[in-house]
């Protein structure tokens, strides 16, 4: 209120002084001084912003040219930077990765232990499926060996023949005439090995059957190996293509690699890995004889584990027969019935059994040819494994310009 009745009595002063200095001058009448004197009066009633707006409008003012100062700041940071050190990093990353892989060849440094890498990946994936097709196809040839041990639908299988009367009787005669012969031959075979040598005839005859399990097995060892060169021909292609490695330099690459692979007579033969992985007929056939011998020395042991097991019972009974007194016209009638009920009773409760251990060794037999440690399939193919990994661990990559 004070500071505007000041003002207010300052306009009065002031045109106060301008009238009474006009009329002094005789230009109270003059264009001019009305002019000068209207401008007084506006100006001084012209009204003056707020103290607090003032100090805003400062502040502002002041942070702006701040920020503009920061920002000249940084702009001619980033030039100082560019004319010091050239390219900036995305530029570096950018070449990184033009070095990395030059002329459509990865760089050694960074490229060599993720191509071996990639190399154990694909041997490993090659085996497990050859050992899947394997399993597979050994499991369809035991079902069919088991429908020669015991087929509801049939009459000939080979329990049928093991508790049929006239098979049990005629063991007891070669028991009783092995036992006699035993008395004056300790050299002669035993009730037991007699037994056991007409069992195993028998069992290879009807279920076996050598000639056709041959060939069946030789096809099992032939679907294996095509299917390992197979899968190892693509798995191989895949690590080419995913490196952009020209097809000459990989196979010459190959070429280059060791491979050991048993043949048929057990011996290590040296092949190339790319006439193992491209399937040619030298690298398929060596494989499959090899896949074929692991499968028979196993195969060569499954006959005397099962009759071992089913000759057992009966050399027992027929043994203790022997090994009494004869007796007269009426016990030997009563001993015939009995013996007749005694057969099918044996039936009834060994047949189960028995069939469940044929089935148990066919099973263990299965696992021997994929598993065992010294002849199987994946013995095999893991000495393959093994052979591949040394050359590779050696090796050199040409193509990768060391």
């Amino acid at each position: 209120m004070t500071l505007t009745i000041i003002e207010n009595a300052s306009t009065f002063n002031l045109l106060s002084w301008l009238i009474a200095t006009a009329s002094r001058c005789a230009l109270t009448e003059s264009k001019a001084f009305e002019t000068l004197l209207i401008n007084a009066v506006l100006v001084n009633h012209t009204e003056r912003p707020p103290f607090w707006k003032l100090v805003l409008i400062s502040l502002w003012r002041t942070i702006s040219i701040f920020l503009w100062v920061i920002l000249i700041l940084v702009i001619l940071s980033s030039l100082g930077r560019h004319a010091a050190f050239g390219e900036p990093n995305s530029s570096v990353a950018v070449r990184k990765a033009n070095v990395a892989i030059e002329n459509g060849k990865p760089v050694p440094q960074l490229q060599e232990s993720k191509i071996k890498a990639d190399l154990d990946t694909a041997l490993i994936e090659s085996r497990e499926t050859a050992l899947k097709v394997a399993s597979d196809e050994l499991d369809i040839w035991i079902a069919d060996l088991m429908k020669r041990v015991d087929d509801p639908n049939s009459d000939g299988d080979f329990l049928d023949w093991y508790f049929g009367y006239w098979t049990q009787q005629k063991f007891g005669l070669d028991a009783v005439t092995a036992w006699g012969v035993r008395r004056f031959n300790k050299n002669s075979p035993t009730v037991k090995e007699k037994i056991q040598e007409t069992v195993l005839q028998e069992f290879t005859n009807k279920v076996f059957r050598p000639e056709i399990a041959k060939l069946e097995l030789k096809t099992i060892s032939r679907d294996v190996s095509q299917v390992y060169t197979d899968e190892l021909r693509r798995n191989l292609e895949k690590v080419r293509i995913r490196y952009n490695i020209p097809t000459a330099d990989w196979n010459s690459y190959l070429q280059d690699l060791t491979v050991s692979v048993t043949d048929f007579n057990g011996r290590q033969v040296p092949l190339n890995l790319k006439a193992v992985a491209v399937g040619s007929v030298g690298g398929s056939v060596v494989l499959a004889k090899g896949a074929l011998l692991a499968i028979e020395k196993v195969t060569a042991k499954i006959g005397a584990k099962v009759v071992a097991k089913a000759a057992a019972s009966v050399s027992a009974k027929v043994g203790a027969v022997a090994g009494g007194e004869f007796l007269g016209p009426a016990a030997t009638v009563a001993i015939i019935a009995w013996d007749a009920i005694d057969i099918h009773n044996t039936e009834v409760r060994n047949r189960p059994e028995l069939k469940q251990n044929i089935e148990a060794y066919f099973k263990l037999m299965k696992g021997d040819i994929v598993g065992d440690g010294q002849n199987g399939i994946q013995k095999l193919i893991a000495d393959i494994e093994d052979s591949v990994r040394k050359s590779v661990t050696t090796s050199r990559f040409p193509f990768l310009n060391f």
